[in-house]
């Protein structure tokens, strides 16, 4: 693992990365699905003509929300700022190293990408929402009449009142409204 610094105004955000290039994952377990552009189109026709607000949403920390899957044992050896420099001199016995057993998912896993998007869609499900057909990136909520469009970790919710459908989610993950229309 490593950190990674980014600048954000005066502050700097550090985030934890494990070096993922190294998993042995499946081609199928690598990608995330996204939404087909023609399914937002429409779903902003409908708001629009039905005159539904429309919510923007932020998942904060989203790939750290998601669970290993079962069964998966996962090892990063520490960032280096994390142990004293001697622990790391050439010639020391290789079985002295140090390594953590990750217990959730980790920025920079080759599988992050599909384990958020599975783990967030069990919790969409749990709250009512079903998944079109058309597009599994779209949900529909049958009790409030929303529609719910994921990409990755950004929301849009359509509907005649979402921010209740927005409270239930930020209940289950770090979710910050970007704007209303």
């Amino acid at each position: 693992s490593r950190w990674v610094l980014v600048w954000k105004g005066e502050d700097v955000k550090a985030r934890l990365v494990a070096k993922g290039f190294t998993q042995n994952v499946s081609e199928l377990d690598l990608y995330a699905s996204t939404p087909m552009l023609c399914s937002l189109k429409i779903l902003l026709l409908l708001a629009q003509n039905r005159g539904w607000k429309i919510l923007f949403g932020d998942v904060s920390t989203a790939f750290l929300h998601a669970e290993l899957q079962e069964g998966e044992r996962i090892f990063v050896e520490p960032p280096i700022e994390y142990y004293p420099r001697e622990t790391y001199k050439a010639g020391k016995n290789p079985k002295d190293r140090v390594l953590w057993k990750l217990n959730k998912a980790l920025y920079g896993l080759r599988s992050e990408p599909k384990q958020w998007q599975d783990y967030f869609a069990s919790v969409l499900e749990d709250l009512g929402g079903v998944r079109l057909k058309s597009d599994p990136n779209v949900y529909y909520f049958a009790v409030t009449g929303d529609y719910l469009m994921v990409y990755v970790d950004d929301l849009i919710l359509l509907g005649p009142e979402p921010d209740t459908l927005f409270e239930k989610i930020a209940e289950k993950v770090l979710l910050k409204k970007i704007g209303v229309l």
